[in-house]
């Protein structure tokens, strides 16, 4: 008897359908799942990447501006650095953006124009402002300027509103006037970490010693009346208002009268020394002028430290160099209208900077500082308590370099 059916054929036979069908669905449904998560939850994890990036950018600006001051008023090189931009996760079954760049560059150069009221012709000195621009794929937030020691994120362009980080350190409670011009010119785009070289002015081609009296300055700047100098300086006797876009469009003119003894005025050079149109170097180290005998004024107890100690607070693995230095210690009398400014030095002599930052003036403080690059096994340090006008109250350079395992106390210190 045959065991054949000779009516079947291979079109009768389903064996194996259901597995294939079962299969396509699972592929479908892994599809569908990498569809999402590419769509969605990609997108979000690198907003939140863009996002804390974003939030370190605007520290290092904050860095940006107190050492361009500090480079004028102090008359020391300074080089902080900025972060421009950053990377994404790597990811195995997604899909990530180009690695956004991010821009730091300066504008055009504009002038101050400083008159004397004893009617000589009035002075020019170029000055910039500085932009740092982010290149995000998922954030959409402006850029962050940098003018005349005011910090602030600029929305405008998008019809938005400035919000500003660090207020103006022009004038400090009607007591005295400090400018620092910014010249030379940076372009720099990258995804990493840049080194912002800042110098101050060693020939100055400016002779302002024959200021004297009243001297008005005319200020280039962004922010007009109304978004922020009415509120900030309204009350100060010599501020004159601003005259809206009379450099160029949206670039207006600040207009002060301040007093020449009293008016700290230098110039900075970005990636070199200042060689723009007017270089000044006028009352770097001086202090206010003083009340009269007639005046009465209280004296502060002066702020002093009580304690300190320095130690490497984080390293690079075996060959022991210096990632990070932390300060920390006690303070009498703190002014916590004041700063603790930390500085490293590769040298003992105070001339090669290699890392610095501040924070507001209390005690107990503690303070952390990185290095601008983790090539160093030792480093020298300074310590300076500083007033609201950035002058020093005390300084404290140590006389022996600070390694991993080797903290200093305060009697390693100078001050």
């Amino acid at each position: 008897m045959s065991l054949w059916n000779h009516n079947s054929s291979f079109e009768d036979d389903s064996r194996g359908v259901s597995t294939v069908i079962g299969f396509v669905f699972v592929f479908a449904f892994v599809v569908i799942l990498l569809s999402v998560y590419q769509a969605q939850f990609v997108p979000q994890e690198n907003r939140e990447i863009e996002y804390r990036h974003f939030q370190e950018a605007q520290s290092d600006m904050v860095e940006v501006r107190s050492s361009i001051t500090t480079a004028g008023q102090a008359d020391v090189s300074q080089y902080p650095t900025v972060e421009l931009g950053t990377n994404y996760p790597a990811r195995t079954v997604a899909v990530n953006p180009a690695a956004p760049a991010g821009t730091l560059r300066t504008s055009d150069a504009y002038a101050i124009q400083v008159t004397n009221e004893t009617g000589a012709a009035p002075t020019n000195v170029s000055t910039r402002f500085l932009e740092y621009r982010n290149g995000y794929n998922r954030m959409d937030i402006g850029p962050i300027w940098y003018e005349h020691s005011v910090l602030y994120l600029d929305e405008r362009a998008d019809g938005g509103n400035i919000a500003v980080y660090e207020d103006q350190n022009i004038v400090q409670e009607n007591t005295s006037t400090r400018l620092t011009a910014l010249q030379n010119e940076i372009h720099q785009t990258s995804t990493g970490r840049v080194t912002v070289e800042l110098y101050p002015t060693e020939n100055a081609s400016i002779n302002s010693s024959s200021w004297s009296g009243n001297v008005t300055l005319t200020i280039p700047t962004r922010l007009n009346d109304t978004e922020y100098w009415s509120d900030e300086l309204g009350d100060f006797e010599g501020y004159n208002g601003v005259e809206e876009n009379a450099v160029a469009d949206g670039v207006h003119y600040l207009n002060l009268t301040v007093g020449a003894e009293s008016l700290r005025f230098n110039t900075v050079g970005i990636e070199a020394a200042p060689r723009e149109a007017g270089t000044v170097r006028q009352g770097i180290g001086i202090t206010p002028q003083q009340p009269t005998e007639d005046e009465t004024q209280p004296t502060p107890d002066t702020p002093a430290f009580e304690s300190l100690a320095v130690e490497v607070s984080k390293s690079a693995g075996d060959s022991g160099n210096i990632k990070q230095l932390e300060a920390s210690g006690s303070i009498t009398n703190p002014d916590t209208n004041g700063d603790v400014q930390m500085q490293l030095f590769t040298d003992s002599a105070g001339s090669s900077p290699h890392g610095q930052n501040e924070i507001q003036m209390r005690s107990p403080f503690k303070i952390t500082t990185d290095a601008s690059e983790s090539n160093q096994e030792e480093l020298y340090v300074e310590i300076r308590l500083l007033d609201g006008n950035d002058d020093a109250y005390q300084s404290c350079y140590s006389n022996s370099p600070v390694r991993d395992g080797s903290p200093l106390d305060i009697s390693d210190f100078d001050c």
